[in-house]
């Protein structure tokens, strides 16, 4: 946050309107790790079934696709709203960072660890 902060020469209240972004995006990950416990354990019954249930299957991996796509279009439309928050050039230069591979995963990714 420091580094893109300084980049786009950010304000105080837009650095923390993007620490707070970072923070909600940390959140539902920690979320979604507690989930995907839920749903290994859920895969794992259906494999210590003596019939194979094709359908359930399907239908744990349909909710976990689903659960991903709710949770992007989540992240998407806050992160859409934080950007209204730049000026013209410094919302230029977000897009440009974000072209960047990997950027936005280094974004919401974890926090550095001191």
């Amino acid at each position: 946050v420091e580094s893109i902060g300084d980049r786009l020469a950010l304000t105080e209240e837009q650095r923390r309107g993007l620490s707070a972004l970072r923070e909600r995006a940390q959140e539902r990950r920690q979320g979604m790790r507690e989930q995907r416990g839920e749903r290994r354990a859920a895969f794992l019954a259906e494999l210590a079934k003596p019939t194979f249930d094709r359908d359930r299957v399907l239908a744990l991996i349909g909710e976990r696709a689903a659960e991903r796509g709710e949770r992007f279009a989540d992240m998407a439309g806050e992160l859409h709203a934080y950007m209204a928050t730049l000026t013209p050039p410094q919302r230029e230069q977000f897009l440009a960072m974000a072209r960047e591979r990997g950027f936005l995963r280094s974004l919401f990714g974890r926090k550095r660890r001191h």
